[in-house]
């Protein structure tokens, strides 16, 4: 079997998160033994979120619904859940559903009772952990979510190692130019 680069490296980040991935796992399980946990992923920016729930999605296909934000959402409207979403629930930069501003919070709030009312589905969710900090403090939002990963952030090593892994050898290389002077 062939992988290109991208996948080897997707690959090498999730590898490093076995724990986290048995950790959603069990949860899964209990899920299906009758047990509701809803799981919070929170991690810095390009920490490996999405990568890790791509991961699940992966080993659960036909139980999976997974729903990427990829803007800010502003209406209630926008966060229904399809009709023939599975058992399983991801959503992806969950982030995206709350403003600093007067009414900004009514989506997240609409969202937050959505999954609290859906006994017959485990929701997954990613964060921005700032985002979740601030969420924390306001909102509480700890309390939806009995499991929240936090994924730690990449060192300088392994952040050049997975960007250098979706280029060809020598293709992209470092420079360390600390050391020149403005002219």
């Amino acid at each position: 079997m062939v992988t290109s680069n991208t996948e080897e490296a997707i690959e090498t980040l999730v590898l490093g998160l076995d724990e986290t991935i048995a950790t959603i796992q069990k949860a899964i399980s209990d899920f299906d033994s009758g047990q509701r946990l809803n799981i919070a992923i929170i991690a810095l920016p390009y920490a490996g979120k999405s990568e890790l729930v791509d991961e699940i999605v992966k080993m659960h296909p036909h139980e999976v619904t997974k729903i990427i934000f990829s803007s800010i959402i502003n209406s209630k409207e926008e966060i229904s859940l399809p009709d023939n979403s599975t058992k399983i629930m991801v959503f992806d930069n969950c982030h995206y559903l709350y403003m600093r501003k007067i009414g900004g919070f009514d989506v997240i709030k609409e969202f937050l009772n959505m999954i609290l009312s859906s006994d017959e589905r485990l929701c997954i969710t990613t964060w921005n952990l700032h985002s979740w900090n601030y969420l924390e403090q306001v909102l509480d939002i700890g309390k939806y979510f009995p499991i929240q990963i936090t994924i730690p952030p990449l060192n300088t090593a392994d952040m050049e190692k997975f960007v250098l892994s979706v280029y060809e050898e020598n293709e992209i290389q470092f420079v360390d130019d600390s050391d020149e002077k403005n002219t």
